[in-house]
This record gives structure tokens, C-alpha cells and sequence, in this order.
């Protein structure tokens, strides 16, 4: 059931995304107004980028999802992440342009389907999702130091030092070790 400071705290922080998420407040000046509100609303660290056009919410009044992103990260142009069933990304890890991010599911019988199922996910140190990928509910990690390729669509867990791709998500090649940290 929602409450009263869910609806309210959840309505202002979309009403504000729509307002300084626009292109506008990509200009130079203007940008800082943007980071500024990501920043006190979402507790985004001073050296993060954020595109126009990120959008962060959680879904069916589940006001227990956190949101944590560590420093050095970036949300890139038109990037959805629902962090209704908890969401933390570390330190230097990418989020390209498009990206989009579930973090609850649902049940398949339609007397149960109203009752969202939190599915949290923990994105490691040093992780870069491509352009156009897909994380889905319960994928619940993507391992350190992990590429995730440009429309690839993620449903289970990510092994650290791998390069995913496809639709069907499969392990493409494992990183170098000069490559790794």
C-alpha cells in the first residue's frame, strides 16, 4: 500500500527529473544545477556524470528500494534505472546511453501479479554496460571489472573479469589480466 510520503517524496523527485533532466540543463552553468539536484535527492557524489534524460524511480509504491552509486561514475544520456528492489553500482563503473535497469519482477499468475517481487542488484567496481543493454530483474550481481556489450540483454549473474553479449547473454571472452584493475 503506498503511503502518503512515499507518493509524495516519489512524485517530487519525477516532477524535478523531467524538469532539470531535459537537454537545456546540459549548457554549461545549468549542468551543475542538474548534479546538484541528482545529488541531494540520490546522494550522487560530487564526480559523477549524469546525461539528460536519466531517469531513477521505484515502481508500485515499494518505498524499501535504496539507490547507491559510488564515485567516478556515469549515467549516461537516457538511462532508466528502478531501483525499487535496491540498487548499488561501484566505483568507476558506466551505465552507456539507453541503458535500461529492472529491479523488481512479478509473479506470472494473474491473481499474484499485482504483488511486485523486490530483485536487488549490486553492480561492481569498474563495470561498463554498453549502449542499449538490458538488466533485468534477478540478474542480482554483475562482477568486477565486467563489460557488458552494447544491447545486451542481462538475466543472470555477470562472473567478474568477463565480456558479455547477445540475447540470449552469453560470455564472449574473458578480460586480460593486464586489463583487469
Amino acid at each position: 500500500m503506498r503511503t502518503i510520503s512515499y507518493i509524495m517524496q516519489e512524485g517530487w523527485r519525477r516532477f524535478f527529473q523531467m524538469i532539470v533532466g531535459g537537454q537545456l540543463f546540459s549548457l554549461p552553468g545549468l549542468y551543475y544545477v542538474r548534479w546538484l539536484f541528482y545529488h541531494i535527492s540520490f546522494g550522487i557524489p560530487y564526480n559523477c556524470v549524469i546525461g539528460y534524460n536519466v531517469v531513477l524511480h521505484r515502481q508500485h509504491g515499494m518505498s524499501s528500494g535504496t539507490f547507491r552509486i559510488g564515485e567516478h561514475c556515469t549515467l549516461a544520456d537516457n538511462v532508466k534505472v528502478d531501483y525499487s528492489g535496491g540498487f548499488s553500482m561501484g566505483e568507476h563503473s558506466s551505465l552507456s546511453e539507453g541503458t535500461i535497469v529492472w529491479t523488481h519482477t512479478h509473479n506470472v499468475l494473474p491473481i499474484d501479479r499485482e504483488s511486485p517481487i523486490p530483485t536487488p542488484l549490486t553492480i561492481a567496481n569498474n563495470v561498463w554496460c554498453g549502449t542499449g543493454s538490458i538488466i533485468l530483474a534477478g540478474t542480482k550481481s554483475i562482477g568486477e571489472n565486467s563489460i557488458i556489450e552494447a544491447g545486451t540483454v542481462v538475466r543472470k549473474r555477470v562472473k567478474k573479469n568477463v565480456i558479455v553479449g547477445g540475447n540470449p547473454m552469453q560470455i564472449i571472452s574473458e578480460l586480460p589480466s593486464c586489463m583487469q584493475n
